[in-house]
C-alpha cells in the first residue's frame, strides 16, 4: 500500500509541478517559448480538425466534395504551421531541445507505468520489475540528452 502511495505521489506531483508553478505565475515564459506554444497549438488544432473531418467523411456524414475542399484547406494550414514551427526552432534551437527532452521523459514515464501494470498482472516478477524500474528511474534522473548547443529536432513536427 505504501509503495502505491509513494508511486502515485511521485508521478502525480512530478508531472504536474511545472504546470502548477506556471499557473501561479512563479515561472515566467520567455517570448520565444510563448511563440513556440502558439505555433504548436495552431498545428495541433489544424491536425485535430482534419482528423475529425476525415472521420466524418469516412462515416458518410459529410460529402466527398466537402471533405476534399476542407481537407485541401486544412492541409495548407498544417503545412504553414509546420513551416512556421520549423523556422522558429531553427532560430531558437533550445525550443526543439526542450521538446525532445520532454517527449523522451514522457516516454520513460509511460514505460514505467506499463511495468507497474505488468507487475500487478503477474506477468513480471518483483525482481525484474525492480531492475527495470531502476533503469527507467536512472534515465529520468539523468541530465537532458540534448542541449541547446547540440540542437533539437529540426522538424519539430512529430508530436
Amino acid at each position: 500500500m505504501a509503495f502505491g502511495v509513494v508511486l502515485f505521489t511521485l508521478l502525480a506531483q512530478g508531472t504536474t509541478m511545472q504546470l502548477l508553478l506556471r499557473r501561479l505565475g512563479l515561472v515566467e515564459r520567455v517570448e520565444a517559448e510563448l511563440e513556440y506554444e502558439r505555433r504548436h497549438g495552431r498545428l495541433m488544432a489544424a491536425r485535430a480538425a482534419r482528423e475529425r473531418l476525415e472521420q466524418l467523411h469516412r462515416h458518410g456524414t459529410i460529402s466527398v466534395a466537402t471533405w476534399e475542399h476542407l481537407a485541401h484547406e486544412l492541409d495548407g494550414q498544417i503545412q504553414t504551421s509546420l513551416d512556421a514551427q520549423r523556422e522558429l526552432v531553427r532560430e531558437q534551437p533550445s525550443l526543439g531541445a526542450e521538446e525532445l527532452d520532454d517527449a523522451r521523459r514522457e516516454g520513460l514515464r509511460a514505460g514505467r507505468a506499463r511495468l507497474t501494470t505488468l507487475l500487478s498482472d503477474g506477468i513480471i516478477s518483483e525482481q525484474v520489475y525492480g531492475e527495470l524500474v531502476g533503469e527507467i528511474d536512472a534515465a529520468l534522473q539523468a541530465e537532458p540528452a540534448t542541449t541547446a548547443n547540440e540542437g533539437g529536432p529540426d522538424g519539430a513536427d512529430e508530436v
